[in-house]
């Protein structure tokens, strides 16, 4: 009859399988370590494989075949490009209490000093599109940063002015915008800053056929 080995003192820790010899118990667990190492070594290549730099947006994304188009590329490329960079403006604002489109909205009123612009002027200045600049426009005045002010020239005209809080919030934003800037771009230069600036000013504005 078989004798059956009993699980050592320093092993009990260990995956233990009846065994008829010391014999067959080292083979075990010779193979288990190779399986293991085995394993860990094709993890590490896997996990390697899924860390290396991509070198366009097809691997980016984990596109198996190219894109059909140019023109779709370039623009999801635009898309991922422009969301990953506002991220960080996101939470750059929110720090201060203030959305991009606020941060935008305030830069353009403090521009106009103390003669204000009206608030329906302020939509087309800004670089992204806000649907209700009423509201865009309420939540500053109950910040502190701008007041409303009716015109002296047109009573139904109302125009919206910076305040002093506001100003000083423009101020302590400065710094650390023009930081995040160039930590974001720099790296390209200013050659093809000044490049990639111009193409995308002729994407918003193609030629008339």
């Amino acid at each position: 009859m078989a004798s059956v080995l009993h699980v050592p003192p320093d092993t009990a820790d260990e995956k233990w399988r009846p065994t008829t010899s010391v014999l067959s118990r080292e083979r075990y667990r010779l193979g288990a370590s190779r399986a293991i190492g085995g394993g860990v070594a094709s993890g590490v290549a896997e996990e390697n494989s899924k860390t290396r730099r991509p070198e366009n947006l097809q691997q980016e994304l984990g596109k198996k075949d190219p894109f059909e188009l140019p023109e779709e590329e370039a623009y999801l490329s635009l898309l991922r490009t422009a969301d990953r960079l506002a991220d960080q403006f996101r939470l750059l604002f929110a720090e201060h209490g203030l959305t991009p489109v606020q941060y935008n909205a305030l830069r353009i009123i403090g521009a106009r000093g103390k003669a204000g612009i009206p608030s329906q002027s302020i939509a087309k200045d800004l670089v992204t599109r806000d649907p209700d600049i009423t509201r865009l426009v309420a939540r500053m005045v109950k910040a502190g940063l701008v007041e409303r002010v009716a015109s002296s020239e047109d009573r139904r005209v109302v125009r919206v002015v910076i305040l002093p809080e506001g100003t000083r919030l423009l101020r302590r934003l400065k710094a650390p915008v023009t930081a995040l800037h160039r930590e974001q771009l720099g790296h390209l230069g200013e050659r093809r800053l000044r490049q990639l600036s111009a193409l995308l000013f002729q994407a918003r504005h193609p030629e008339e056929p």
